[in-house]
């Protein structure tokens, strides 16, 4: 397999940025610990209405770089699959 083959750098990309995904929520998660959930100190009767904003902002967040991350991951499979079902039949890239 040639260092330019157009499969191989698909998967290096791909693990890239599911290193860069995994990241953002390790830091996703010292962020949750830095914004209070709960706008009131002692909150008896909470409501929506009391949550902090920022707090809905990492919800959303946290949700959309999970399914980054399912995403990638399947397409990592993909990749995988396509590259071990090349390698056996003995294609070789026409780049």
């Amino acid at each position: 397999m040639r260092d330019d083959d157009p499969s191989r750098l698909w998967a290096l990309a791909a693990q890239t940025t599911h290193h860069h995904i995994v990241n953002c929520l390790k830091y996703m998660n010292l962020a949750y610990e830095l914004v209070p959930r709960w706008q009131d100190v002692h909150p008896v009767n909470m409501s929506f209405s009391q949550v902090s904003p920022q707090y809905y902002n990492l919800q959303m967040l946290n949700g959309s770089l999970l399914k980054a991350n399912h995403v990638l991951e399947a397409f990592q499979a993909f990749l995988h699959k396509e590259i071990s079902e090349t390698r056996e039949a003995g294609i070789t890239s026409p780049v």
